[in-house]
């Protein structure tokens, strides 16, 4: 069984993906953002309580509205800074979860490209202080996964336009992900 959890990114798409061998158990956490799940641990957030059991497969998405909020754009001298600290807490409690458990495999997906022109009610900055939010972000999570030994699913790039914003041919009328082949692609290889 593959589980995600996160923002509306653990919904869509992959809601819309069918695989062979295994099933996938969508959960939106509803007003959670990476900060948040950090700050919250385990009393809030228990991956016992979806279901979750030896063997699965857990993807965690969260991310995107950090990037494209005010979480980390209401200070842009010190987004780094803040961008590291929601990291390190994400990540605390993601190993809490884990240890629950003797057989998991754990994946981190990046956050993808935001869209470009504030669409979507993106609201932190401009275009370009989120996309450099996100970029930032995605190497704090590269690393974190790293340190962790998680695997990080990245198909960033392989959503981004030439201008490094989300492909608008690939995105749903949303800001998610709307042709999911790049990411079930990456998905089946870093599963190797």
């Amino acid at each position: 069984m593959i589980h995600t959890f996160g923002d509306s990114n653990a919904i869509y798409p992959w809601n819309s993906i069918h695989l062979d061998d295994a099933s996938i158990n969508c959960h939106q956490l509803v007003d959670k953002t990476c900060a948040s799940f950090g700050m919250d641990k385990i009393d809030v957030f228990n991956i016992k309580n979806y279901g979750v059991e030896e063997g699965d497969i857990v993807c965690f998405i969260f991310g995107m509205i950090d990037c494209t909020s005010n979480n980390i754009g209401k200070n842009k001298e010190i987004y780094k800074e803040i961008t590291n600290r929601i990291i390190e807490n994400y990540f605390a409690t993601i190993k809490i979860n884990v240890e629950q458990y003797k057989n998991l495999t754990i994946i981190i997906e990046c956050v993808q490209p935001v869209v470009k022109d504030g669409s979507c009610k993106q609201v932190a900055g401009t275009d370009i202080d989120r996309r450099k939010y996100t970029e930032y972000f995605n190497f704090k999570l590269k690393k974190a996964c790293e340190e962790y030994k998680y695997l990080f699913l990245n198909t960033y790039k392989k959503y981004c336009g030439p201008d490094r914003f989300m492909n608008d041919s690939l995105r749903d009328v949303n800001l998610h992900i709307g042709n999911p082949e790049f990411l079930i692609a990456e998905f089946i290889n870093i599963l190797k």
